[in-house]
């Protein structure tokens, strides 16, 4: 995957099938994630995190009862 640098202008190419790759992006991902998580409970914005397979009702609902309390 050709990846152009904003500021520089350098093409350089990135091996999006490499393990490390991978591994760096899903750290990411899961760094993002955590951020989001603490973003949100430090302003008292609601969250719930849910995965794109995972039927989005049961994890509504217990948010709501616990908001509720």
């Amino acid at each position: 995957l050709p990846v152009s640098d904003a500021e520089t202008g350098e093409l350089q190419w990135i091996h999006t099938g490499s393990k490390s790759f991978k591994k760096r992006l899903l750290e990411r991902y899961q760094e993002g994630q955590s951020e989001l998580a603490l973003v949100a409970k430090r302003s008292g914005a609601g969250y719930i995190q849910l995965e794109k397979d995972q039927d989005f009702v049961p994890p509504l609902l217990n948010y709501l009862k616990t908001k509720g309390k």
